[in-house]
Order: structure tokens, then sequence, then C-alpha cells
């Protein structure tokens, strides 16, 4: 693991930099420190696997060449807090690859892999063309019309393949309510493949619309949206749904012992009027 952190701290390679080459790797630039090289990749062979952090205002992972996120094996690229990520020939994010965070990535991006933006939710930034591939996907955190995630992109956007949306925390929205997930500064063409995919929802629908003179992909809730119970939540509904079952058990327990003891009594004081505890006590019987 390396990790750069703090402002004037530089790493400067002269060659590329892997970040997960045949084993585990991680990449850490933090708190206003550098890193530059030419080529980068996060996540090289069959069987690897790389995570890069660039987190905080002014720090910088430079590519002067390309960037390949997953390339063969499995790459994780974060980029939150004002940090920011080129590659000046492009970034290529592949099937076991993932860009997410709240920062700024300057590139040509090509994703057959997930990019996830925000920090829970949040807005990432592409200063460059996006495409999504059919083997892509956008993976969108929702959870009130003033929290849902974005993908800004200063230049054109071409989409295909998969939009999947997750509930955030208590996602909530109501029929017709509308909201941007995608704002492209140039052209929109083409779109996601089918409806989108859902995830921790317990209700609601989606429809997606493109504002292609504006660059905008919109959603508008057709079904209103609830989040699917929490485990503790649904732990505390099961704990009160067993209280009360050993309630009404002890209830009827009671009931049960109540009408035996007066049927004692009964039996014992003749001199009461029976008839009356006749009528009265079948009942209670019959309820436990």
């Amino acid at each position: 693991m390396a990790t750069v952190t703090g402002p004037g701290s530089t790493w400067a390679n002269t060659g590329s930099l892997v970040v997960g080459n045949s084993g585990a790797g991680a990449l850490v630039v933090a708190a206003g420190a550098t890193v530059s090289n030419t080529d980068g990749v996060i996540g090289s062979d069959n069987g690897s696997s790389g995570i890069a952090t660039v987190t905080g205002q002014g720090s910088t992972w430079t590519n002067r060449g390309t960037l390949v996120v997953g390339s063969m094996g499995m790459g994780t690229l974060n980029v939150h807090d004002g940090g920011v990520v080129s590659a000046a020939s492009g970034m290529t994010i592949g099937l076991q690859g993932l860009v997410t965070g709240n920062g700024t990535i300057v590139a040509e991006v090509t994703n057959a892999g997930t990019v996830a933006p925000g920090n829970s939710p949040g807005t990432l930034m592409i200063d460059g063309s996006y495409l999504q591939s059919a083997l892509g996907t956008l993976s969108i955190e929702l959870e009130n019309l003033a929290h849902v995630d974005l993908l800004i992109i200063n230049g054109n956007a071409t989409l295909s393949g998969t939009l999947a949306l997750s509930c955030f925390a208590a996602c909530s929205f109501a029929v017709g309510d509308e909201f941007v997930i995608l704002d492209a500064g140039g052209t929109l063409v083409g779109g996601f493949a089918g409806d989108p995919t859902l995830s921790g929802f317990a209700t609601g629908k989606f429809e997606i619309a493109y504002d292609r003179p504006n660059g905008d992909v919109w959603l508008r809730v057709t079904e209103s949206v609830t989040a699917v119970p929490e485990p503790q939540t649904c732990a505390l509904m099961l704990a009160g749904l067993l209280a009360a079952g050993a309630a009404v058990r002890r209830s009827a327990s009671n009931i049960r012992a109540v009408a035996k003891y007066s049927g004692y009594r009964a039996m014992a004081r003749p001199a009461v009027p029976t008839r009356r505890y006749m009528r009265y006590r079948p009942g209670c019987i019959s309820a436990g």
C-alpha cells in the first residue's frame, strides 16, 4: 500500500503505475498530495485487486497516458471531496471496474463496468465525454428529492447498458416526483436498455425520460417509493409480535385457571346460585 498525503507531498513517476498487479494493492492520495505517472492500471492481472482513493481538496492523480480501472482484475477508483483524477489519453472501466465518488474525473471515459456517483448520495463530475457500453452500469442512489446521485458530464454522453437504482436510507418519493440523474453539457445519444433495476425498495416504480435538447436524463416516479425496513426494524416488529403472542397465551392461561377455580367454588358453595355461574363461565372457557 502506498499513501501520499499532505500539501506539497509528491510522488512523480517517469513510468507507469500499477495498483494491484498480481495480488492486492492500494493507493491513497489525500489532503492536497499529488501523484503522477504515464499509464495507470488498477487491478491488472487475473485474480488481482486494486483500490485507489484520491480524496480532499488539491489531491490529484495525473495519468499522462491512459488509466484502466479493472483491466483483468478487480479495480476500484474512489474520487472524493474535491479530489481530481485525470487521464490525458482516456479512462477505461473494465468489467470488474468500479468508479465512485463526489470528485472530478478529467478524461474521456468509456464504461464497461460500473460508475456510481456520489458519496451516498452526491455528484460526480466528468470533465470530458462519457460512453457507456452495453456491458456498463450507471448506479444511482436515491433518498429524497433533495438527495439523489447525479452524474455531470461536461462533454457528450452516449448511453447503453444498465441503469441500477438503489434506495438509500429511508428513501421516500411520491407519485409525480421528477429529478435529474445525468446532465450532459454536450449531446445526449442512446439510452439505457429496458427499465432500471431496483434494489432496497419495498415499493416504487420509475420511468426514464430523456431531455435530449438539454442533455438531461430524468426519473419520474410512477408508483410511490418506500424503503425495505431495516433489519433492526424487522427485529423490533418480530419481538413485538412474539410479546403480543405471549401475552395472549398468558391471558388464555389465566382465563382457564379462573374458570377452573370458579368451578371448584361453585361446587364447594352450593348456596351460591349455580345457574348464574354456569351462564358466565363457559364463555371464559371458550375464550381460552
